[in-house]
């Protein structure tokens, strides 16, 4: 067989590869229209196009809801978009991550810095929501979104070094 041959095996692998890519990506994009949707019609009830029944609450964190858009903070508010800007950026980093393993890109210093960048948006997004509990007099010490996030920081980490390793094999004769 020739080296520089694909064999069939790699390519069905990478047709499932692709087909999850797919999948994940119409998941994410689904989000993010969901996310756009609710949150324009959110700022529209600020603006007094009321699309919201009664007794339908706003929640910016586990311990911040809110019965009416008139009645949230402008800290909260900023808050919410910091929150919602992460939310997106990390939607496109993951995108540019899924680009690299449809191209068959799988272990490569990019890689390792969308995964870091995911995980430290997972980190930031855990802050936010403190703050957020702190400005409703209250703390919910929920270490999990903390942990992922570090774990997911650690991951990158482990795999940078471990290319970095498979580097320098392949320099060595």
């Amino acid at each position: 067989m020739n080296a520089n041959e694909i064999s069939p095996k790699t390519n069905v692998r990478m047709s499932r590869i692709k087909t999850i890519i797919r999948v994940i990506r119409f998941l994410v994009s689904a989000t993010i229209i969901f996310v756009i949707v609710v949150g324009s019609l959110f700022l529209a009830d600020l603006a007094g196009f009321h699309f919201f029944p009664s007794g339908v609450k706003a929640s910016f964190s586990p311990m911040l809801t809110y019965s009416s858009p008139f009645k949230v903070p402008a800290a909260v508010l900023v808050l919410a978009f910091l929150r919602a800007g992460l939310f997106f950026a990390g939607a496109l980093i993951l995108f540019w991550l899924l680009d690299l393993f449809e191209a068959g890109k799988f272990f490569t210093a990019q890689h390792v810095r969308y995964i870091k960048w995911l995980g430290w948006f997972v980190v930031s997004d855990w802050v936010v929501v403190r703050l957020l509990d702190a400005l409703a007099k209250g703390f919910s010490p929920d270490p999990v979104e903390l942990a992922a996030g570090l774990l997911i920081v650690l991951i990158a980490w482990i795999m940078d070094e471990g290319r970095k390793i498979q580097e320098e094999q392949e320099l060595t004769v």
